[in-house]
């Protein structure tokens, strides 16, 4: 956990297990945050990535059975 702490406080990518993949082991939905400069926001390379994420996100909250 200390090294997502460390990479969300910064501008760095870092790989983790797919364990963390799979929705939490609640109802309640999280909130995903992305900050970036202004200059990021505008890349489109951040753009695609939000645009993943959020995809993504909303995969693994709509899977059935979890």
């Amino acid at each position: 956990m200390a090294t997502i702490a460390a990479i969300a406080a910064s501008d760095l990518v870092t790989t983790i297990s797919a364990a963390f993949l799979r929705p939490p082991p609640f109802d309640d939905a999280l909130d995903l945050t992305v900050v970036a400069t202004k200059l990021r926001a505008a890349d489109p390379a951040m753009q695609w990535f939000r645009k993943l994420l959020r995809e993504e996100a909303a995969a693994a909250y709509a899977a059935p059975g979890q």
